[in-house]
């Protein structure tokens, strides 16, 4: 083809060899034809086309990110939840954050039930002697920070544990650190309290779990219809298994706000972690993740 340019090129000052131009070029389209014609009949042709390869364009998305750390004998200890800490951190680049560095889509963790740790704490608290693991469950409850909302919703679901022929035995409120948050987190931040319910039935923990989910879905119910509390509680979870701290946080804010995971006796046999990229909703404290029981790494709720 440079060859060509150059017979070209001279030929604007020689127009007596036009004919020769002409004729190279048709000698070098004629060549490509052969050359199209040799390929097509080779191997090369029996390579699969895109629609029938593994690939698919259809599901290329942004992906949130998910980790989880779990000893397999069961075994609790504070190297799973420093474990599942670091993941979460190294992670921050599968979670997007606003205009704010600060202010993340949503991060938390999903933790087996820290029983050693709650049970020293209610008692030196609150005087409260929780049973062995299974015979209580407990959730952490995001509410209004008034104090007349949160009375509201601590009635809501005490009516509804009594309902069920069982006993509340404690509220404790969540300590917390929210000095390095950014604005837009603030703003929206919730109070938060958590509950705990004792299994006064001694049922079978899939049973009791499932009272508990009885619980909270009707305890949900009426609290839309309450003027001061709707659309402004969210259970995080209810569960004689795991408990969920999450929050609008980035992965790096989560242990430092949650005064709980950064205690030494704080143990778990295992632990969900998600960073969250939110693409076609906004970021919202409820909306962060693990979803009480689990958590998910990519846009399921998107329509195409």
């Amino acid at each position: 083809m440079l060859r060509l340019n150059s017979i070209l090129r001279t030929s604007l000052k020689n127009p007596s060899s036009i004919r020769n131009v002409v004729s190279i070029r048709k000698n070098v389209l004629s060549n490509s034809i052969l050359i199209r014609s040799i390929t097509k009949n080779t191997i090369f042709e029996s390579f699969p086309k895109p629609k029938n390869s593994l690939y698919d364009s259809q599901l290329e998305k942004d992906s949130c990110g998910v980790g989880l750390v779990a000893n397999m004998k069961k075994l609790a200890s504070r190297q799973i939840v420093l474990d599942a800490n670091e993941m979460l951190v190294r992670m921050s680049h599968r979670g997007g954050c606003g205009c704010e560095p600060n202010t993340g889509d949503g991060a938390g963790i999903l933790i087996g039930m820290p029983h050693s740790y709650y049970r020293r704490v209610l008692q030196e608290s609150q005087g409260v002697s929780l049973g062995t693991l299974n015979s209580y469950g407990t959730g952490i409850v995001f509410t209004p920070k008034g104090d007349e909302s949160v009375a509201a919703i601590k009635e809501i679901f005490e009516s509804k544990v009594k309902q069920f022929g069982m006993k509340v035995l404690a509220w404790r409120n969540i300590e917390t650190d929210n000095s390095a948050l950014g604005e837009s987190a603030k703003a929206t931040e919730p109070r938060m309290e958590q509950i705990f319910i004792e299994n006064t039935k001694n049922l079978p923990f899939k049973e009791f779990d499932t009272e508990l989910y009885r619980i909270r879905k009707l305890a949900e119910i009426e609290a839309a219809s309450h003027v001061d509390i709707m659309g402004n509680m969210y259970v995080c979870s209810l569960s004689s298994q795991t408990v969920t701290y999450k929050g609008q946080l980035t992965p790096e804010q989560v242990l430092g706000y949650y005064k709980d995971l950064q205690m030494p006796d704080f143990h778990s046999h295992m632990a969900l972690v998600h960073s969250r990229f939110s693409t076609n909703t906004f970021p919202s404290w409820e909306r962060a993740q693990p979803i009480r029981m689990m958590c998910h790494n990519g846009e399921i709720n998107t329509l195409r």
